[in-house]
């Protein structure tokens, strides 16, 4: 994250470099890092000043776009070498147990805050809704209060948070019951 932001403040080679180096080291070992490019699309439309209208600014992404998809195929190769035994399960089954189990969404939310009914396997009905609710509704009123909000910065970090909460709520065996 840092070598893609100091890359467009100082425009050398090497910090774009060492941001796809460091990416591609780190899809190796955290999956989930996947996601970053989307955080780093967000972040460049939200934070980058420029006069440009999005879909341009994401054309000045072109460049790293091409590249995270070339590593990303290249990790998914490398994967599938690895995991030579591993049958994944259906797309279609995927997405289905990913919505199912967006409610847990607001229980990894209020686990965040208040530690409570922590779990090693999680399951839905063992956390109670009202904490989350409460706790949602709490950070809202505090952001809605705060006078020194940057509506930027607020929704970057909410982007940030969903898209890296997704992998959590995602079964990747049918051998275990949804969280």
């Amino acid at each position: 994250f840092l070598f893609f932001i100091l890359y467009f403040e100082k425009k050398k080679i090497v910090f774009d470099i060492l941001h796809l180096s460091l990416f591609f080291i780190c899809l190796l070992t955290k999956e989930s890092i996947i996601f970053l490019p989307i955080v780093l699309c967000f972040y460049y439309i939200l934070k980058i000043e420029s006069e440009k209208k999005i879909l341009l600014k994401l054309l000045d992404l072109k460049y790293f776009l091409a590249s995270w998809t070339i590593l990303a195929i290249l990790f998914f190769i490398i994967r599938k070498i690895v995991l030579t035994d591993f049958v994944g399960l259906p797309f279609a089954f995927t997405i289905k147990n990913l919505i199912m189990n967006l409610p847990g969404l607001i229980q990894y939310i209020v686990k965040m805050f208040f530690p409570f009914h922590l779990n090693t396997s999680p399951l839905i009905r063992d956390t109670p809704f009202i904490w989350g609710i409460i706790t949602i509704a709490m950070l809202v009123f505090l952001l809605y209060k705060s006078k020194q909000k940057n509506k930027k910065n607020i929704l970057l970090g909410f982007i940030w948070l969903i898209l890296f909460l997704f992998p959590a709520l995602i079964r990747t065996s049918d051998k275990y019951e949804s969280i």
